[in-house]
């Protein structure tokens, strides 16, 4: 790359600085982009090899088709540029190549297809549409001297350029010529023709060596006034003390007293301060911090980049360990048989919701305590997700042969949409008692049989019972009466207005969930068909996180009847060892059709 023309070597620097820069802030640069930048801007590409001076050749082309990307883009509406896109723009026809490298205003012998002694960067440069705005700088490197020595060196006829192009874009076309192959070449694909016809090299070498320089997936993405990737930031913000109260507050849903109390409990037992998983290693500290921000906010991975820095490609580890982590030591506080922590306390319960629906103002009750059955409230909440199966099983285009059904298993028409269902039950101290996650496809009456929470209330409430009565929860018309299921059942009389009132405070609970953590109401951080079982575990981890929130924070529910939540020791003291798979089949039951 050639040093700026100037003497002063200040002003060169900053030249040299700011075409840096463009190229950090239009490209998502990998570590070698990164390095072969900060040697041309410290001013030593005189010492560069020429491997690195070949791989800075290619940074300029990615950089100039990007800039030539936005131009073409400039001023469209977001269908239009999404349509177009990189792989949407005309390429250049190979005839037209042909003629480019045979016409210059320079040399007006031409340069000769063939003939590589003249044939400098900038000549090159110009195929890729490079900008000459100022403030859209055209980076250019000369190569001839090291195209001159390879000439020297090697015959490029014997290399089959012409094959090469043909094998790696291979058309199913058999009646269509060579000439007319490259026509539905797109830009980048041209900067991989043209460096394999310099270099003497194949396709896929070069397609290699681009990404190492640079995450082309950011290079193919449509909308590049958006893209934001910089240099690769290293990692920081992952102590809770490295925050304000404020930004834990946004970041997590706790200030750093609770989150230094979660982490005490969650991890004191586990051995060390860190874990490995798949290569990587992490602080439990972090984790903690990721993970929460993930089900707090739902961000991707990019936009957490900017605050936690490191390999944001990484934050898939912590966050899938913390909720497997969350689901199998803490089973049994928020499905499985976590009633049985909740059975002591349900004779409070039921004084609670009867003095607010059976006592007047005045202190009359409309209903004896002994004949009032209620200690809390059931309903469901959906949860939306990507369709599964909806996309290509290979490059031809092919779906899957049984994509109908496994939409169908996934599907609800009553909200017309794919995705997961929650069965909750709420207590009047603001806690989930119990959480069983299933298809969106079943109706609640549908997801009380699946769960088989009936028959575990049955179990253990035996002895609580009111003479031959069983305490029951409270639920909306479409549940059917059972030993433990109550329901207004179409009376209209003033105690079930009142209950049907008091029933409220579950939707309450819900939506305080999905306000706090919002990656319950972000559909495409929900892939079902890749995550399988794993999403039941997320999608539990968040209401067991909800839980814990309540602990520390209180909600409107438990306000509301007057009543503390337990603290965090007590919820999560005595926890009963989960010693079942994490894929039986009363967890994933829903989930089994065939992938």
């Amino acid at each position: 790359m050639n040093p700026p023309a100037c003497d002063d070597p200040i002003v060169a620097f900053r030249k040299r600085k700011s075409q840096v820069a463009l190229i950090h802030r239009r490209l998502a640069l990998n570590a070698e982009g990164i390095r072969l930048c900060r040697l041309y801007e410290k001013g030593i590409e005189a010492c560069l090899s020429v491997s690195d001076t070949i791989q800075l050749s290619l940074l300029c082309s990615l950089y100039n088709l990007q800039m030539n990307s936005n131009e073409r883009t400039k001023g469209k509406n977001k269908k239009q540029r999404t349509k177009e896109g990189v792989r949407g723009l005309n390429a250049l026809s190979f005839a037209d190549i042909h003629d480019e490298l045979n016409s210059s205003s320079d040399d007006s012998s031409g340069l000769g297809f063939w003939s590589l002694s003249d044939l400098s960067w900038d000549n090159m440069i110009r195929l890729m549409g490079a900008s000459s705005d100022d403030e859209d700088l055209e980076i250019s490197l000369d190569m001839s001297d090291i195209m001159s020595n390879m000439e020297k060196e090697t015959d490029l006829d014997r290399f089959g350029f012409e094959r090469d192009v043909v094998e790696f874009f291979d058309n199913e076309s058999d009646d269509e010529s060579e000439d007319c192959r490259p026509n539905l070449v797109s830009k980048y694909e041209e900067i991989l023709m043209t460096h394999s016809f310099l270099l003497g090299c194949t396709l896929q070498d070069v397609n290699e060596l681009c990404h190492r320089l640079v995450d082309l997936t950011a290079i193919r993405q449509s909308e590049w006034e958006e893209m934001t990737m910089m240099a690769k930031i290293p990692k920081q913000n992952r102590l809770i003390d490295d925050h304000t109260d404020v930004d834990l507050i946004n970041l997590t849903r706790f200030n750093k007293q609770q989150l230094h109390a979660i982490k005490s409990k969650f991890f004191d037992d586990e051995p060390g301060d860190s874990y490995s998983t798949s290569s990587h290693k992490f602080t439990y500290e972090e984790t903690l911090l990721i993970a929460l921000n993930y089900m707090a906010k739902a961000e991707n991975y990019s936009t957490m980049y900017k605050h936690f820095g490191g390999d944001w490609q990484a934050y898939t580890y912590p966050i899938n360990w913390f909720t497997n982590f969350v689901f199998v030591k803490y089973y049994h506080r928020i499905t499985g048989s976590s009633m049985e922590y909740w059975a002591s306390s349900v004779p409070d319960f039921r004084r609670l919701i009867w003095s607010k629906a059976c006592v007047l103002e005045d202190g009359t009750c409309t209903m004896p305590l002994e004949e009032f059955y209620n200690f809390g409230f059931i309903d469901c909440i959906s949860h939306e997700t990507c369709s599964p199966a909806s996309g290509p099983v290979n490059s031809q285009g092919d779906r899957r042969e049984n994509r109908y059904e496994i939409q169908r298993a996934f599907y609800t028409k009553y909200g017309k949409m794919w995705g997961v269902k929650t069965q909750g039950i709420v207590l009047p101290n603001g806690m989930i008692g119990n959480a069983w996650c299933c298809s969106v496809s079943q109706n609640d009456k549908g997801v009380v049989n699946l769960s088989g929470i009936e028959e575990e209330l049955v179990r253990v409430l035996q002895p609580y019972k009111l003479g031959l009565q069983f305490p029951t929860l409270y639920a909306d018309e479409i549940y059917e009466v059972s030993q433990v299921i109550n329901k207004r059942n179409g009376q209209q009389s003033e105690y079930f207005k009142k209950m049907s009132r008091e029933r409220q405070n579950i939707e309450h609970l819900f939506g305080a969930t999905t306000n706090l953590w919002k990656r319950l109401t972000h559909k495409l951080t929900w892939k079902l068909l890749s995550q399988k079982a794993t999403a039941i575990r997320h999608v539990m981890s968040i209401w067991f996180m909800m839980n814990v929130y309540t602990c520390l924070n209180g909600n409107k529910v438990s306000v509301y009847y007057n009543v503390p939540p337990p603290s965090l020791d007590d919820y999560l003291a005595n926890v009963p060892i989960y010693t079942g798979n994490i894929d039986e089949p009363d967890v994933v039951q829903a989930f089994d059709v065939p992938l």
